[in-house]
């Protein structure tokens, strides 16, 4: 909507135009500002008309004087008069304080420099001009600049000034800042904005109603709760008629109260647009207009129907408590515990009990009763029992006798009630004193069979048929398996339980003995398996299963004797093992007494010394043998090995000397080394360092590298003896030191011969010397 300022233009008293000033604002001009329109449009007259000389001149001052104070007051508004050309002819007061620029600094100048660069670029005040020329005038409403470089916005019109044939003279442009109002008029409008998504957003139906109880509007929230589709639909429909006829009642009262100017509010059932019934709670309040009147109403609906719902829900569920509560067999109460000065518990009394109580407590006409007037000599573990549960706020459940009570046992589960500082307790409970005997002669029973089955020397399991579960067994069969439970195709049945045949197959669930016989339908059925018990040890056992019958002849459980024959399966598994080393070490030993014999005697000159070496050779052999023997027949110590083979050559006058760490080798290569270093020991005694008296001979081994990877180092190194020669030729001797070890150990060996002694040293990795282990 826009406004304008229309002031005639006169002469003499005689109308010869108008002066029209127009904003595209509604209310966009004030009294003031027609008041400075009209003293304007005599300006205009007076510089668009030619009098009289003497009256022109005379008129023309008045007009000047009054064009000066009428321009240069409206300070509220930047006049500036324009050429044709589009530059500054003068601008006002006003335009200085809007815009920046004084008159001198402007005239002459375009006046498109207050527009912004974008408008310049677009040749806005151009355009505005042209308007002007071809309208009579031209109206904007945008940014410009002031003369710091900030922006306002400003509405403004650009008129076309004429003469009097009616050619363009000139122009007028009249700014005003409006940027206030626009910076106002944009936070209304995000406020009605934000006001807007706050509606929108609220799962509320919200409704703006006329006084008559017609929809006028509804929030987004609303049309989705309500499953609205298109609202023009619903609009200007009466709301009270959503309401089902019993409701509808209570939607005109709240309707009536509102229009009162009081809150109407109801809680009822109606439809979606889509016939989706729900529950909704309402309330209306009035919308008053500036002079406090009714002028619309304000509707809030909440879908309440999930809470409904859930209302109903607890209603039917106390209802089926109640029948519950009233049916159940156990007995149950609700008590409250009475404290002392010392908050001890004194006594309880009975604040609510169902139908079963009586009967399974034998008490009668309790409500409102103390315990201890009803039952003299009750047990002080109830009121204790009851009283912490009451203050720490766990339930419990137990059993307990009540001698008071007729020696009675009961099975209670009790639990805090009434909330904090109540002191009130629930109590659910069942008289088993019935079931207390019934167990007490069990257990008498069941030890008397127990004292029995103690006694035999065998495992014992019963197991049903034809589930195969297990149900009982005796503490040996506990002591030789490990556990008590050893059926694995029984139902109680452990998965972690490892059973091997012989030749180390797993026992299937289905070979097990009191599987077969329930399966099968056998008298008998044995099987010797190997258990692994829980601890990772493994026991031999015997299992025989026979079948249980009733009176009928029909199988009704199996039992099966569990006999331990780890010793005897040990005993012959030992005895196999030694025939095999006994056959293996007996071919191994005859090799290698013929590669010995044959090598001695090979190329001998004198068949005594031979006989004589190859006897000290066998019995080196025999030594080592007995050394094996002696410990775990496949390894032996090193430094054992080598003192047992230097033999009667060490006179104990410390001569021989031995060092190195604790080393344990293999059977093999303990053979070797003692034939190597009897070999050194003889020729040292011969012709080396032990033929004089001043002679040693230093034993070492070592180890060396990481772990994994270590190597064994032996060293033989003599001293102090004959000076030593080269031999010319290798004999057996020689060629067994050289390669009896190095073969056993796939190492390497250095034997040289210095002047001062013989050296020798093998080495080889570690694993190599105690493969055998």
């Amino acid at each position: 909507m826009r406004s304008c300022v229309v002031v005639p233009i006169t002469r003499d008293g005689e109308r010869i135009g108008v002066l029209k000033v127009q904003s595209s604002r509604a209310g966009a001009f004030s009294q003031r500002d027609v008041e400075v329109v009209g003293l304007f449009a005599g300006t205009v007259a007076a510089g668009l008309y030619k009098v009289g000389e003497a009256e022109a001149r005379s008129r023309a001052k008045d007009a000047d004087n009054r064009y000066k104070t009428v321009f240069n007051s409206a300070i509220d508004y930047a006049i500036i008069l324009m050429g044709l050309d589009g530059r500054v002819d003068d601008w006002n007061e006003g335009a200085t304080r809007i815009l920046g620029w004084s008159p001198a600094e402007m005239v002459q100048r375009p006046a498109d420099v207050f527009f912004t660069p974008e408008d310049r670029a677009n040749g806005i005040a151009g355009k505005e001009m042209q308007g002007a020329l071809d309208h009579g005038r031209g109206v904007d409403e945008r940014w410009h600049l002031r003369k710091d470089g900030s922006r306002f916005w400003a509405n403004g019109e650009m008129m076309a000034l004429r003469d009097e044939a009616g050619a363009a003279v000139g122009f007028l442009k009249i700014l005003r800042d409006r940027t206030e109002q626009r910076e106002a008029a944009a936070r209304l409008q995000a406020s009605e904005r934000f006001l807007r998504s706050v509606l929108d957003s609220s799962a509320d139906c919200i409704k703006v109603l006329g006084l008559d109880g017609r929809i006028e509007s509804m929030n987004e929230g609303g049309r989705r709760v309500m499953e609205i589709d298109d609202f023009d639909g619903i609009a200007g429909m009466d709301w009270t008629g959503f309401w089902d006829e019993a409701d509808k009642a209570e939607a005109r009262a709240a309707l009536d109260a509102a229009v009162s100017g009081g809150v109407g509010r109801f809680t009822g059932p109606a439809c979606t647009m889509k016939g989706t019934r729900k529950w909704w709670d309402v309330q209306l309040t009035p919308i008053r207009d500036g002079d406090g009147a009714v002028a619309k109403l304000l509707a809030v609906s909440r879908d309440v129907s999930a809470s409904r719902k859930a209302e109903e829900a607890l209603l039917a569920s106390e209802i089926r408590y109640r029948d519950l509560y009233d049916s159940i067999d156990a007995g149950f109460c609700v008590i409250e515990v009475k404290l002392d000065a010392t908050e001890r518990p004194l006594d309880y009394r009975f604040l609510e009990v169902n139908p079963a109580f009586e009967r399974q407590s034998g008490l009668k006409g309790v409500l409102g009763k103390w315990m201890r007037s009803l039952a003299d000599g009750h047990e002080e573990h109830w009121f204790e029992i009851y009283d912490r549960i009451a203050r720490g706020g766990a339930p419990e459940r137990f059993e307990h006798v009540a001698n008071a009570l007729g020696d009675r046992w009961f099975e209670v589960y009790a639990y805090p009630f009434g909330g904090p500082g109540s002191h009130q307790v629930a109590v659910l409970f069942n008289d088993i004193t019935a079931r207390k005997r019934i167990e007490d002669a069990l257990r008498a029973s069941e030890a008397s069979q127990r004292s029995i089955l103690a006694t035999v020397p065998v495992g014992i399991l019963f197991a049903e048929a034809p589930s195969g579960r297990v149900v009982g067994g005796n503490a040996f069969m506990e002591r030789v398996i490990g556990r008590p439970t050893i059926e694995p195709g029984g139902a109680e049945s452990d998965s972690e339980w490892v059973a091997r045949h012989a030749d180390g197959r797993p026992v299937a669930p289905t070979e097990f003995p009191v599987a077969r016989v329930i399966r099968e339908g056998l008298e008998r059925a044995e099987l010797e398996v190997e258990f692994e018990r829980p601890d990772g040890s493994r026991i031999w056992t015997q299992i025989v299963a026979t079948p249980v019958r009733d009176a009928a002849g029909a199988a009704t459980g199996v039992v099966a004797a569990i006999s331990d024959i780890d010793a005897r399966r040990r005993a012959e598994e030992q005895r196999d093992l030694l025939n095999a080393e006994l056959s293996h070490r007996m071919k191994n030993l005859l090799a290698m007494v013929q590669a010995i014999a044959s090598n001695t005697l090979r190329g001998a000159t004198d068949i005594e010394v031979a006989k004589e070496v190859l006897a000290d050779r066998l019995i080196t052999l025999g030594r080592a043998h007995d050394l094996l023997l002696g410990g775990a027949a496949e390894h032996a110590g090193m430094e054992h090995v080598i003192r047992g083979a230097v033999g009667l050559q060490d006179d104990g006058s410390g001569r021989v000397r031995y060092r190195g760490p604790e080393v344990e080798i293999g059977g093999k290569a303990a053979l070797a080394l003692a034939l190597m270093v009897h070999e050194l020991a003889t020729n040292a005694a011969k012709y080396g360092a032990l033929s004089t008296e001043e002679g040693h001979v230093d034993i070492v081994w070592t180890l060396a590298g990481e772990e994994a990877g270590r190597t064994l180092a032996v060293s033989w190194c003599e001293s102090g003896g004959v000076p030593v020669v080269p031999p010319s030729r290798k004999g057996f001797g020689t060629r067994l030191i050289e390669r009896g070890l190095v073969g056993a150990v796939d190492g390497k060996v250095s034997l040289t011969y210095p002047p001062d002694g013989v050296r020798c040293v093998v080495q080889a990795p570690l694993r190599n010397f105690q493969d055998a282990l």
